[in-house]
C-alpha cells in the first residue's frame, strides 16, 4: 500500500501517515464453543439483566442474555461461550447477597422455542383489521346514500 505524506511548509515538517501493520499479531490458541444454556435456582430478587449477565461467566464468557423469553416465559437463558459444553448440565453454588444458592446451568433442547417479537404480527392484523373496518363503514355508509336516494 502507498503511504501518504504531507509537508508543512513553514515548519519543514512531513508527517507520513501509512496502513497499521502488526507483524506481532497472536494466532488464539483456541475458540470457545458457543451454547445457549436454560439457569435455575437464581433467587427472584435477583432476576435482572445484570445478574443474568454475571451469572453466565460462572461457566464461560457471556456472549448474550435473552430478556424476552425470560419475561414471556420466564425461563432464564444465556449464551456463553465454553471450553466443553459437554461438562453441562453443571451445578454450582453461588451467593446473592449474604445466601447461598444450588445454581443450575443445563444446555438447552434442540426443541426448545425461544419468546419471538410479536409485533409485526400485531401490526399486520390491526391493519387487516382497519380495512375490514373501512370496507364495512364504505359498506354502511352505501347504503345510507341508496336509501336517501330512494
Amino acid at each position: 500500500m502507498v503511504d501518504i505524506g504531507f509537508q508543512l511548509k513553514n515548519h519543514g515538517v512531513t508527517l507520513t501517515v501509512s496502513v497499521w501493520q502488526n507483524d506481532q499479531d497472536i494466532a488464539p490458541t483456541y475458540e470457545l464453543e458457543e451454547v445457549w444454556v436454560h439457569v435455575t435456582g437464581v433467587p427472584h430478587a435477583y432476576r435482572h439483566y445484570l445478574v443474568f449477565w454475571a451469572v453466565g461467566t460462572v461457566i464461560g464468557a457471556t456472549l448474550e442474555v435473552d430478556m424476552l423469553t425470560y419475561r414471556m416465559k420466564g425461563v432464564i437463558r444465556i449464551k456463553v461461550g465454553m471450553m466443553d459444553k459437554r461438562q453441562l448440565p453443571h451445578t454450582t453454588d453461588l451467593v446473592f447477597g449474604t445466601q447461598g444458592y444450588h445454581v443450575t446451568f443445563a444446555q438447552e433442547d434442540e426443541l426448545f422455542l425461544p419468546a419471538r417479537m410479536m409485533i409485526p404480527w400485531i401490526l399486520i392484523i390491526s391493519g387487516m383489521v382497519m380495512v375490514v373496518l373501512r370496507i364495512r363503514i364504505g359498506m354502511i355508509l352505501q347504503k345510507i346514500e341508496e336509501d336517501k336516494s330512494t
